[in-house]
């Protein structure tokens, strides 16, 4: 074992700190530090997970009519959670396409200025599903470059 000097003893200190209590199991504290050498921490999406008796008012909702987006708001998870849990419980998905009024509005939307993505969760529906529907009718699309500010 070496013996550190007080300067370097006082540098070590916090490592040392965080090695017992690492060893210990319990969490690194949290040092004050100045605000150059701060790291920012990254806050991960919490992620629900859907317990037996959730997966079954899902699936009795959605063979009731409820769509993909209802369910995920309703439960509070994402809408590919959703489709996950229905799929492993073999249910069948519909297709439910875009109706005309819901393509105008799109295409509304996207001219104004909004992204594909914002377009697609305002009328709930995949920003790729959004594409290919204003594709389909002529719609010119921007280049992801090319973000203009919507019109207000």
């Amino acid at each position: 074992m070496v013996d550190l000097s007080e300067l370097d003893a006082k540098k070590c200190a916090s490592l040392q700190e965080q090695i017992a209590n690492a060893r210990l199991g319990l969490p690194a504290p949290i040092s004050p530090t100045s605000d150059k050498y701060k790291s920012t921490r990254v806050v991960r999406q919490q992620q629900k997970r859907l317990n037996k008796n959730e997966i079954e008012q899902l699936v009795v909702q959605y063979q009731a009519g409820l769509t993909v987006y209802e369910l995920a708001d309703e439960f509070g998870c994402h809408r590919t959670t959703v489709s996950e849990c229905l799929k492993s419980h073999s249910i069948r998905m519909r297709l439910t396409p875009l109706s005309e009024e819901q393509i105008l509005e799109a295409a509304r939307l996207y001219e104004s200025g909004l992204s594909l993505v914002k377009v697609g969760n305002l009328i709930k529906a995949n920003a790729e599903t959004i594409r290919q529907r204003l594709i389909d009718r002529g719609v010119r699309l921007r280049a992801s470059n090319d973000r203009q500010a919507p019109v207000e």
